[in-house]
């Protein structure tokens, strides 16, 4: 994020001022993980997903007995992607998290893999979103032990709703971008009680830090 705290001067649209260190610092901690989620809203704007490349970190999950890839969750009540998109057309694994009120929308992914190769349906979501808790409790029951949230602001500020997430990892980069409508970190309404994190580690390479904290609960 900016200094002042935004991922993107723009609501769905890409962010361009993250470095290369960072970008490399974002396929490690994914190349460690079971699986990822980011929303709808993300995979609008940069019409893909990060995958892990580097050849030491496929080695590394051959080593563990995981596929190339983590499995790639989209979360999204709406349903409604444009088809065309990279994103189908990368080697991963794709399931689509959505309500029973977006699988209205989502027809044409149920049973097609080229799309989706799974669609998991939040049954207590209905018009307020996602189910959190029904939905980790589902993704406990596939074996999935570590999942990384890789937003947008919505996304996260859902699941720290629920107090669901684990560590958080932070790179501030040295820019300003301002602007009362800018997308921020942590998006949607405030959380009822403030939630304290520890510092665990932070590291300064070129102009950005990176922060890792984690959530004591």
């Amino acid at each position: 994020m900016s200094v002042d705290g935004k991922i993107s001067q723009h609501s769905h649209k890409p962010a361009h001022f993250t470095s290369s260190h960072d970008k490399a610092h974002l396929e490690q901690q994914i190349s460690l993980c079971d699986g990822i989620i980011f929303g709808g809203s993300t995979l609008r704007a940069y019409s893909t997903t990060m995958t892990v490349k580097n050849p030491q970190w496929l080695a590394e999950r051959a080593k563990r007995g995981q596929p190339p890839q983590p499995l790639n969750f989209v979360c999204s009540v709406s349903g409604k992607f444009d088809l065309n998109c990279r994103f189908f057309q990368q080697p991963v694994s794709r399931i689509l998290l959505t309500t029973t009120e977006g699988l209205t929308n989502c027809q044409k992914y149920v049973n097609n893999s080229a799309y989706f190769e799974e669609v998991m349906v939040s049954e207590k979501g209905g018009k307020e979103g996602i189910n959190w808790l029904e939905i980790t409790a589902k993704l406990a029951e596939k074996g999935l032990e570590k999942i990384a949230i890789l937003g947008g602001g919505e996304l996260m500020a859902s699941l720290w709703a629920e107090n669901l997430i684990d560590d958080l990892w932070v790179t501030i980069c040295p820019v300003i971008l301002g602007g009362k409508d800018a997308p921020s970190s942590v998006g949607g309404r405030a959380l009822d009680l403030p939630l304290s994190l520890e510092l665990i580690e932070v590291k300064r390479i070129e102009q950005e830090l990176f922060l890792h904290y984690s959530n004591p609960k």
